[in-house]
């Protein structure tokens, strides 16, 4: 794939290409700015280009690396909030529930006032992220397509950083400073642009390097990648949760750090197969512009590209039917959302349902890894279908089968499906087949009874009922 993908000639820009030829006349404010970097550049040897695979690696990299912090941190963050609530309740309600450590156990915190306190914390701020996300997405979208992508992704790990941190102080004081304060955090958003931002730059920076034909390859090991964190990031974080939850959290934001130290490797694709063309005589003659006119042109452009973005969309009705399903989504996909759910609907820590996330996120690895790469090759090689008409075909059958999925976990009356064998008239549980190692890992945990022997678990309940049915009749 490395000879394919590094001889492609071809760019893509973050925002649309109508919005780009507008602003055409104002691109000599920038070039003329830089005209002295240029003249040196045009003296000096052209710098090699890095191959696509290079770029390719230092992506996937920087996702490893922000994705599998973030894993470890969401599901640590998620427990500190829900004892630091659970133990300002019960300290009114019933001090005695209140340890000598000063905490409460978990399973005490499963009630509604704790558990809607939990909610809407979380809930506000991924409004306010969301609301964010939504007004600076395109003038940074505008600043990546003038001032090149690199910036921006040192930003967008800044920004993640800062946030992360800035929660965990709220938390660390939380008898000093109110945990409504962690929704400071979403002006992280103004740092970079936030998760929507990132999105967005990881699939220019591969549209910027890889050709058509081969970015769905691409574009599904990337994927992998960010779902192989989810795998590793919160069954290590369930793992560590078990000694002290902020383990997982400095470890997650530790790793985090890492990708500031690999930015100066990471090359800019921004004109990525451009050739420097402008003679320096051209440049020496060009005017220089003064400061409003730049300000004015950067503004311009921002306007531009905002009209231009709300034009494309709304040329096309079509287009408006894809919103439903970026709100589902951020419904639905929020594995924090679901985490909590699980925890609350089964009556399990949150460290146990942690690993059930975990394990989802590994059967869709697979899929990503194995799957649907194959499908793509059927409808590609095999039955000779043109590119875009797969994609669709692809795209239109995860929808359905992520819709399905879902169902089954809204009907879904346990957390494991299976036939009690002395009951057989009982309701049904779902038992998630593990490795023997795993589910001795699994066992190890407090109060688990939900990724053990699903037999021993039946064994060990019908025993205390015997015990209790046979003292209730003495």
């Amino acid at each position: 794939m490395a000879s394919t993908v590094d001889d492609v000639v071809e760019e893509t820009p973050l925002l649309s290409s109508r919005a780009s030829s507008t602003r055409k006349a104002s691109s000599t404010t920038s070039s003329s700015s830089s005209s002295s970097s240029l003249q040196t550049g045009l003296a000096s040897p052209v710098t090699p280009r890095k191959s696509a695979t290079y770029i390719i690696a230092l992506i996937i990299a920087f996702i490893l690396f922000i994705s599998i912090g973030d894993e470890l941190i969401q599901p640590a963050q998620t427990r500190v909030v829900e004892s630091i609530y659970c133990r300002q309740y019960y300290e009114k309600v019933n001090p005695g529930l209140v340890g000598g450590d000063g905490w409460v156990d978990e399973r005490f915190c499963k009630i509604s006032k704790v558990q809607g306190q939990v909610a809407s914390l979380r809930a506000l701020l991924l409004s306010l992220e969301g609301a964010g996300m939504l007004f600076l997405s395109v003038p940074w979208g505008y600043f990546a397509d003038t001032y090149g992508r690199r910036p921006v992704f040192l930003l967008l790990t800044l920004g993640a950083w800062v946030k992360a941190a800035w929660i965990m102080v709220v938390l660390s004081f939380w008898k000093i400073l109110p945990l409504e304060l962690v929704w400071l955090g979403a002006l992280s958003i103004f740092i970079g642009g936030g998760s929507s931002v990132a999105n967005a730059m990881i699939f220019t920076v591969i549209s910027d390097v890889v050709p058509e034909s081969g970015r769905v390859q691409v574009f599904f090991f990337i994927a992998a990648a960010g779902m192989s964190t989810q795998f590793v990031g919160p069954f290590t974080s369930a793992m560590l949760m078990v000694t002290n939850p902020w383990i997982p959290m400095f470890l997650g934001l530790a790793l985090q750090l890492v990708p500031l130290f690999l930015y100066h490797r990471l090359p800019e694709t921004l004109g990525y197969n451009a050739k420097p063309s402008i003679p320096p005589s051209s440049l020496s003659s060009s005017p220089s512009p003064s400061i409003h006119s730049t300000k004015r042109s950067r503004t311009e452009g921002v306007l531009e590209a905002l009209q231009d973005s709300y034009t494309f969309v709304m040329s096309d009705r079509r287009l408006l039917l894809m919103f439903p399903a970026f709100f589902i989504q951020l419904i639905l996909m929020s594995r924090d959302v679901l985490m909590q759910y699980i925890s609350v609907r089964y009556q399990i820590s949150l460290a146990k349902a942690t690993v059930l996330i975990s394990i989802r996120s590994g059967l869709i690895l697979v899929l990503n890894l194995v799957l649907w790469p194959l499908l793509t090759w059927l409808f590609r090689t095999k039955w000779r279908f043109h590119p875009q008409k797969a994609d669709l075909l692809l795209s239109r059958s995860s929808v359905l089968i992520m819709s399905v999925g879902f169902l089954f976990i809204a009907l879904a009356p346990t957390h494991i499906i299976r036939k009690p064998k002395r009951n057989p008239k009982s309701s049904q549980y779902l038992y998630l087949g593990l490795n023997p190692q795993l589910d001795k890992n699994i066992s190890g945990l407090p109060n688990s009874t939900v990724l053990s022997s699903p037999y021993n678990w039946h064994e060990k309940h019908m025993t205390e009922y015997q015990k209790s049915s046979g003292s209730q009749r003495r």
